[in-house]
């Protein structure tokens, strides 16, 4: 009896920019704002450039803008230094949150994008997108997802630690 093998070879296609940064923003599914965040249950594929552009330039404010997971509920929620707040210990903690208006480029950069060129800009821009997710967006909003992130691994982690003691 001669048996005959196949194998079959799957070579995985390169994900586009798109589908990658998607595929970032459905990890972080709580804190995507509707309608988008309604969109990881119904498709299967990731929707269109614009679409996924649209997601994850309204995360943006979620995670660093001034009413975001960092400024209002780490910072203000957390370790009770709001804005205003002229503490000593809250100082460390402002010092650290202004590394966050860097990313606010990248956010108007965005808001900027004409109709038609939001896969021209996911293609020049997704490495630095992806990099924003896995540097300040947790996967939920909570401690221990916040101690995932890059941000915090990076040094806010000791401010936070210090301060909430």
């Amino acid at each position: 009896m001669l048996m005959t093998m196949t194998v079959v070879l799957a070579t995985a296609l390169p994900a586009s920019p798109s589908a990658d940064v998607w595929d970032a923003l459905q990890q972080r599914e709580e804190l995507v704002p509707s309608p988008w965040a309604e969109l990881f249950m119904v498709e299967e594929e990731p929707p269109s450039d614009a679409i996924v552009l649209a997601a994850f330039r309204d995360l943006m404010p979620v995670v660093t803008g001034e009413e975001g997971f960092w400024r209002l509920v780490v910072s203000e929620v957390w370790l009770g230094c709001g804005d205003k707040s002229r503490a000593r210990r809250c100082k460390t903690v402002h010092k650290s949150l202004a590394e966050l208006e860097i990313w606010s480029g990248l956010h108007e950069a965005i808001l900027k994008v004409e109709s038609g060129k939001a896969g021209e800009f996911l293609e020049t821009h997704s490495e630095i997108m992806l990099e924003y997710l896995k540097t300040f967006a947790p996967v939920t909003r909570t401690g221990l997802a916040m101690q995932q992130t890059g941000f915090y691994r990076a040094g806010f982690g000791q401010v936070f630690q210090t301060l909430s003691r």
